[in-house]
């Protein structure tokens, strides 16, 4: 690895900026080289090879969304010295939280915030895409579906959606190490991985059926790894874990109450039958049913 302390002196405010700097000069690399492609092969037909530059950008960004969010966002991972003071993980000269020893936190947390301004605006983007793609299927925008079909082809057709909360768990991943406790972290991944765990086994959103099952498995390794990462856990809060157990207890049962009275109420309480109209196999009577059916829709057509 190469550092720039070797040949110069550079402090954190600077090495953070040039990292993230970085990210953004890979992406304007990736347009120039689009630039001079298009200008050379097909005759500046920028109009006609812009979906292939946001393919191309699109792809990288979502491939390594965890790895760019997690840079952005490095100031707030601190941690705890051995002297009692709370340093950043990757800049051990900078002191968290704490101005008496200097304004590079604050510059570093006020520049990773207008960075992630970025990664923000790739998500709702990606949600107003996800939004759009029915009515795109429909009209045939065949540009509209090679500009983003790397958000798609991945997964089933019912399950285009599915990108949307990939992405949205990946944001979540590269929030938690911001969260100083050791004990919320592990709480947060487990509340992000159990019910992404029981949506993935529901839905089966993959195209593959082998990714389908790597997802499965490695969603289920994962949270067993953590679990065992609580074991080694030395820094606890005993009255902020209790509550916490508290809390999760009075939800479970909160939950449980709530299905046993759902389950009365739908067997004795709710009035009337759960359809309007019912076609069955008996000849006379799915003949009287489909007749006032067709009536009904005639009727409400007019």
């Amino acid at each position: 690895y190469l550092y720039l302390e070797c040949v110069a002196k550079v402090d954190p405010v600077s090495k953070f900026v040039g990292r993230v700097f970085t990210v953004f000069a890979f992406f304007a690399f990736m347009v120039l080289v689009h630039v001079v492609v298009v200008l050379a092969r097909h005759r500046g037909a920028f109009r006609e090879r812009m979906p292939s530059l946001l393919g191309s950008v699109g792809t990288i960004f979502s491939a390594f969304f965890i790895s760019i969010v997690s840079s952005m966002l490095s100031p707030f991972q601190c941690n705890m010295s051995p002297n009692g003071v709370r340093t950043v993980n990757e800049y051990h000269s900078v002191v968290c939280y704490d101005s008496s020893y200097g304004s590079s936190h604050s510059a570093m947390m006020a520049i990773g915030l207008i960075a992630c301004i970025v990664p923000l605006a790739f998500l709702a983007s990606v949600a107003y895409i996800v939004k759009q793609l029915p009515t795109k299927l429909s009209t045939g925008d065949t540009d509209f579906l090679h500009a983003f079909a790397f958000l798609f082809f991945r997964f089933q057709p019912n399950a285009y959606w599915y990108v949307l909360v990939f992405l949205i768990r990946n944001l979540v991943i590269a929030l938690v190490p911001a969260i100083g406790d050791t004990v919320m972290q592990i709480l947060l991944l487990q509340c992000i991985i159990i019910p992404l765990l029981v949506l993935t086994v529901l839905v089966r959103p993959w195209a593959i059926v082998a990714a389908n099952v790597m997802d499965i498995s490695n969603t289920v390794f994962l949270s067993m790894m953590l679990i065992v990462f609580a074991l080694f856990t030395s820094e606890v809060d005993a009255k902020a874990l209790a509550t916490l157990c508290c809390i999760i207890l009075v939800l479970a049962l909160v939950m449980l109450v709530g299905s046993v009275v759902l389950g009365f109420y739908i067997k004795f309480m709710r009035n009337g039958k759960p359809f309007q109209f019912f076609l069955c196999h008996h000849k006379y009577g799915a003949g009287n049913f489909a007749r006032l059916l067709k009536m009904s829709l005639l009727a409400s057509s007019q």
